[in-house]
């Protein structure tokens, strides 16, 4: 594990989240990532509040009734 954090702690790119680095906790101090979620079988951006499409929905439905 302290190989990884260490790999991850000096890696400074590009990802399909684009530019990333990680501060000591983790985090991509750089980057801007977006979280979705599926509702009513369309995917949709809700967070962060800037790009979200919709509110997020929580809790989420159990898969049978969405």
């Amino acid at each position: 594990m302290d190989k990884v954090r260490e790999g991850l702690s000096s890696f400074n790119g590009t990802t399909f989240w684009g530019s990333t680095k990680f501060d000591a906790n983790g985090r991509n101090i750089t980057g801007k990532s977006v979280t979705f979620q599926i509702q009513k079988g369309v995917i949709k951006t809700v967070f962060p509040k800037e790009a979200a499409q919709t509110a997020p929905m929580y809790p989420q439905p159990a898969w049978s009734a969405r």
